[in-house]
């Protein structure tokens, strides 16, 4: 009897320790505190069940599993609240709350009314055996809420995990349902069979068969951060010594994280914190926006692009390189984005006056698209292409496309060509 307390004492303190980091960890999370409410509730329940097994009074120890009947009622609907929330990604009404709650507050005063009508003890060499009330109606009443319960849990969660949008959600939920499930069987089997059979030498285990569920949730809370997906590398040391602009982004391109030349290169960037959108900086959002939704989708694992980034001392034009993350589950948690400040088209510019229309049109032309194709990028028409190709000719001091492209690839305009000198002729 000593050992089975101890034990007991020892899963209510570590319950109790556990509940209180979870809501330390996240107060303001609804999941938390409901997961943190499991977990108190269990260690009240093993406190009430080490008072009530310890005393050589049966009185006492009805008096006991009247009050350890109501708390396993309320861990009961504690979960199933929980597999309705997840459900509906949202907490459920006051209304429903209270409907889901009050069972247990019913059965709990049947239970007090008349005790011998839903379980009695006897003593066996020294230790209070648990047994049910088989032959009462009452009995199976308590025992069918119990089960609607659990299955309606089991079911809410089977649903979310079949709709799970990543495998980490699917693995916590595996956890959860599988502790859950195992849990269940185990209490069922030494608490509502082997009484039946009295099999006294098969120990009864009393709360602690909910052991096993419990390490369930602390896995899935804290080994596999519960419905949260997170960069698993230390971004600010891995990004700290680059030279060029890096910026670690979430699925939705707020950011996480970002290096000392980025700060001091974008405007605002000393002031950045977490949260804010990475398109929040950038000139071309539309375009960069669909970039992101290509890698999202898995069309592409990374690309290269030109990005503008708006800086302190104006637009920053940037060659970049953008990558999705993704974590030891394979699934996608952010992006990583490189920028390489590409100071060629800012001389251009400024020396030639050219505009971001016709830097367009330089883009689309150095990248081997005819005037046509050009116009139906541009949607414009094939005259307006050509008006702008001879006012950029007429700027750059050129005549026609391929010294348009030497131009280019002096100023480092075209991707994946190493800048040359100016070339004899081509007026500059």
């Amino acid at each position: 009897m000593l050992f089975f307390s101890t034990i007991m004492s020892m899963i209510a303190a570590g319950s109790l320790f556990l509940g209180l980091y979870i809501f330390l960890q996240g107060r303001n999370n609804p999941l938390n505190r409901l997961f943190c409410f499991i977990f108190f509730i269990v260690s009240l329940w093993h406190i009430i069940a080490v008072i009530g097994y310890s005393s050589p009074s049966c009185d006492r120890i009805v008096t006991a599993t009247v009050f350890a009947t109501f708390i396993y009622m309320t861990f009961i609907t504690a979960n199933l609240h929980v597999g309705i929330h997840l459900s509906k990604q949202r907490m459920p009404t006051r209304m429903t709350v209270l409907l889901l709650y009050a069972p247990a507050f019913l059965f709990t005063a049947f239970v007090a009314n008349d005790p011998a009508k839903f379980f009695r003890y006897t003593r066996h060499e020294g230790a209070w055996k648990f047994s049910p009330a088989y032959e009462s109606p009452w009995f199976y009443m308590v025992l069918g809420l119990i089960v609607a319960y659990s299955a309606a849990f089991i079911l809410l969660l089977a649903a979310r995990r079949n709709n799970a949008g990543s495998n980490r959600q699917r693995r916590q939920l595996d956890v959860i349902l599988g502790a859950f499930i195992a849990t269940s069987i185990m209490v069922g089997v030494t608490q509502f069979i082997v009484p039946r059979l009295r099999l006294y030498v098969i120990p009864d285990i009393g709360p602690s068969g909910h052991a096993l569920y419990l390490f369930g949730l602390y896995y899935a809370v804290f080994r596999l951060r519960f419905m949260s997906r997170r960069l698993a590398v230390s971004a600010d040391e891995l990004i700290a010594h680059i030279s060029d602009m890096v910026f670690i982004t979430d699925r939705d391109a707020n950011i996480a994280s970002m290096n000392g030349p980025a700060r001091r290169t974008i405007h605002g960037g000393g002031a950045i914190r977490g949260g804010v959108c990475l398109f929040d900086v950038i000139r071309d959002r539309a375009s960069i926006r669909a970039l992101f939704d290509r890698l999202s989708s898995g069309e592409a694992e990374s690309v290269h692009s030109r990005i503008t980034y708006s800086g302190v001392a104006g637009d920053v034009f940037t060659d970049s390189y953008v990558s999705r993350i993704m974590d030891g589950f394979s699934d996608h948690v952010g992006f990583l984005v490189i920028s390489s400040e590409n100071r060629g088209k800012a001389m251009l510019q400024s020396a030639y006056r050219i505009t971001e229309r016709e830097f367009e049109v330089i883009g689309l032309c150095v990248s081997g698209s005819t005037n046509r194709e050009m116009a139906r990028s541009l949607a414009v028409s094939v005259r307006t292409v050509e008006t702008h190709l001879l006012n950029i000719y007429n700027k750059l001091g050129i005549n026609n496309k391929i010294e348009l492209l030497n131009v280019a690839i002096q100023f480092g305009l075209v991707p994946g060509v190493a800048k040359t000198e100016a070339e004899p002729g081509t007026g500059l």
